[in-house]
């Protein structure tokens, strides 16, 4: 049976796999990123879901495995008082 389609033409629910390159997209997209004063990344999960065409659990599952496997580190920035934010470190 396919599934239904929304109004937007697209079939519902996930993509049937997601791509077995994904965290080299990932890490492509974030390269494209870098500021190059800092040389850190600030990532918009949003808009990297979105240029990727996943979503941003996905991203999330992902940077996961890029973090643990060395290649981005976090970084946390206090910017005002009481708030951080979240950047990342590519290491190659």
């Amino acid at each position: 049976m396919k599934k239904q389609h929304c109004a937007t033409g697209n079939p519902r629910g996930r993509p049937p796999r997601i791509p077995f390159d994904m965290d080299q997209k990932i890490l492509d997209a974030l390269k494209r990123r870098v500021n190059s004063s800092t040389g850190l990344v600030r990532p918009d999960w949003k808009g990297l879901a979105r240029e990727l065409h996943v979503s941003r659990s996905t991203i999330a599952r992902q940077m996961v495995f890029l973090r643990s496997s060395g290649v981005v580190e976090s970084v946390n920035r206090l910017i005002a008082p009481k708030v951080w934010r979240v950047y990342y470190r590519l290491n190659e």
